[in-house]
This record gives structure tokens, sequence and C-alpha cells, in this order.
């Protein structure tokens, strides 16, 4: 078969699930900027919601490659912390490394027909932009809580 690309094939479809990613990733990252490592009840939470972050991310991976392969098998391999105890920097690149992959695996599944892009989109939305946006929330509400 000869290549295509994501426009031929759920063009929209994926548009809309990359759009939706990087808008919520962006709110996330916005937030955790605002973390002052020097306050370690925040810190310790940013770095729990990276970790829970990168999870999920892993998981919404093996999510999409599960329905790429029409298996319904799920193997999640990841240690008990995937960012661990780093500092905030490190954290987030590790969270970051886990994000491109799951953008990787996105245009990966743009491959497919649309009713596997549709299933993407409905089975990840819950693990991606709804909880990046939920965690910057609950992080935004630590943050504003320890400020006053």
């Amino acid at each position: 078969m000869p290549g295509h690309d994501a426009e031929e094939f759920g063009g929209e479809l994926y548009h809309d699930i990359v759009a939706r990613t990087e808008r919520s990733w962006g709110i996330w990252l916005d937030i955790l900027r605002r973390v002052d490592e020097s306050d370690a009840v925040v810190a310790d939470l940013a770095r729990a919601l990276m970790d829970a972050t990168s999870r999920d991310d892993e998981t919404a991976i093996e999510t999409i490659r599960a329905l790429l392969e029409g298996s319904t098998e799920m193997t999640v391999a990841t240690p008990a912390r995937v960012v661990g105890g780093a500092s905030l920097p490190a954290a987030r690149e590790a969270m970051v490394a886990h994000h491109d992959r799951l953008l990787g695996a996105i245009e990966a599944a743009s491959q497919a027909s649309n009713d596997i892009l549709e299933q993407v989109r409905l089975r990840i939305a819950a693990l991606t932009w709804q909880q990046y946006e939920d965690r910057a929330t609950r992080l935004g509400h630590s943050i504003a809580a320890r400020e006053t």
C-alpha cells in the first residue's frame, strides 16, 4: 500500500485528538512552571502528578497499540515510579519524554481507519487531555492555598 498521511485517513479526527491533547498539555505545563521547588509540599505533589501523567500516557500508548493490532491484551510495563524522586526539572523531562511517545503513537494511529481513530479518541480522553486539565486544576489549587 502506498504511503499516506493523516489528511487521507481520519485527518479531522487526528487533528482533533492532537488539538485536545496539546491544548490541555499546555495548560498542564503552564501550571508546572509555577511550582516552587523550595516548597516541599507543592513540589512533592507536582512530582506525584507528573508520575501519574507519565503512567497514564504509557497506558494510552498501550491502548493505541492494542487498537492498532486488534488486541484486547494490554501490557503496560512501568516501574513503581516513573519520574522517581528526581528534581522537578528531571521529573518534567521524564514526563515530557513519555508525552512525546504518546504523540508518536497518536500519529501512528492516524494511518488507521476512521473507526479505529475514533476508538483512540474515546479511549485515551480520560487518560490524557482530561487528566492534564484535572491535574493542572488540582496543582493550581495547591499552589494558591500555599500562597495565601
